[in-house]
């Protein structure tokens, strides 16, 4: 099954982004849809982030989803010499997509190949912030919980910029 993770923008299709960007002032629209009903997003923060943990969590709370993770890796076994590996393979068994943050630059790529669960980027260091992470993003699972689709919101159009420029 095809990986539908959303790890880097770069990754994607001229045609895919402007989809993305097309369904983002649908969402602006009519925001709370109830998508990812019977869905769990886990969101995992290995780095502190007040406003894009806030923002993803809000978009899937909009979207119907639940809501699980942790925003301080201190908390978790990872503090206890727990591999990212066996953190995500874990959590995988309990979501059904998962955010993640993580210091290290490559993580979320890495945690892609790891699990059969699709991985979104919320930043590692500057690889996807500025053009679809942080406030600007809801997650729709349609139908296949492996079926992932970020949707850019139209606060995104301010930075059209940014994204036209890796057209």
């Amino acid at each position: 099954m095809e990986n539908r993770s959303l790890v880097t923008i770069a990754e994607h299709s001229k045609e895919k982004i402007l989809y993305m960007l097309e369904m983002a002032k649908e969402f602006e629209a009519k925001p709370n849809r109830h998508l990812l009903d019977e869905k769990v997003v886990a969101t995992l923060f290995f780095e502190p982030s007040t406003r894009t943990r806030l923002s993803f969590e809000t978009a899937a709370n909009r979207l119907g989803a639940r809501v699980i993770g942790f925003s301080d890796p201190k908390a978790t076994s990872s503090s206890k010499g727990e591999t990212l590996k066996d953190t995500i393979k874990m959590v995988s068994n309990y979501a059904d997509i998962i955010v993640m943050r993580h210091y290290l630059e490559g993580a979320a790529r890495y945690a892609s190949e790891v699990t059969t669960i699709p991985i979104v980027n919320a930043e590692t260091a500057q690889v996807v912030h500025h053009v679809i992470a942080g406030d600007d993003v809801s997650v729709d699972i349609r139908g296949d919980p492996r079926l992932v689709h970020a949707v850019v919101s139209h606060e995104a159009d301010k930075r059209a910029g940014d994204a036209a420029a890796l057209l």
